[in-house]
């Protein structure tokens, strides 16, 4: 699964690179950007838990390019790194029982126990994704709608990892600071699929970007 992830993203950039430029309508043909994130309403499932838990706020950071191969549409590549944890009620929860967790030959599988022992620390998701955006550049503002798709890594508090794929969708607007800056906003929702985890959640943005 990660390779085709990784051979449909290379597949997509060098579709840009051999795309000829189109001349965008507010002229950014080439749209550098950064962003903060505020994550909400998240929720992370395990197949060795018998209810889904609840992901306090994250937040983090995500950068990328993209690149004008139409004046409505753009290709372009994203990363983003985030820091979670779960809500505190539920952990106690978890730590005095009362969430069951499943058992192999009668015993607790040793990855239910991994997965308590670090629910009390942060983890990190670092999510490298390609898009398609739709976008609407106006005189002032630029409305616009993206997909983006890719590859996910989920680092755990007590040490090692999980590595899967994630798929969302996002909306924004883009307002006109001068001619080469915007100031963005965009909300979108997130979910990701993992070796033992899957999450999904709500995303809040605001940042930059620079148009040429």
């Amino acid at each position: 699964m990660n390779r085709l992830l990784c051979t449909l993203v290379l597949a997509c950039l060098s579709l840009v690179a051999i795309t000829p430029r189109a001349h965008a309508l507010e002229g950014d043909t080439v749209r550098l950007f950064f962003m903060g994130e505020l994550g909400l309403a998240g929720s992370m499932s395990n197949p060795y838990l018998s209810s889904n838990l609840a992901m306090g706020p994250s937040y983090g950071a995500a950068a990328g390019f993209d690149i004008g191969v139409h004046d409505l549409i753009a290709l372009g590549v994203m990363g983003r790194m985030l820091s979670i944890k779960l809500q505190q009620d539920i952990i106690n929860d978890i730590m005095n029982g009362a969430v069951n967790m499943a058992t192999q030959n009668g015993s607790v599988d040793s990855t239910s126990v991994a997965t308590s022992a670090v629910l009390d620390g942060r983890s990190t998701i670092l999510d490298l994704d390609f898009y398609p955006r739709l976008r609407l550049p106006l005189p002032i503002i630029e409305l616009y709608g993206m997909v983006p798709i890719g590859y996910s890594n989920l680092s755990l508090p007590g040490g090692g990892s999980e590595d899967g794929w994630n798929v969302g969708v996002a909306g924004g607007v883009g307002l006109t600071l001068i001619a080469v800056l915007k100031l963005i906003a965009q909300v979108g929702y997130t979910a990701r699929f993992l070796k033992n985890d899957d999450t999904s959640e709500l995303n809040l943005n605001l940042g930059v970007a620079l148009g040429f």
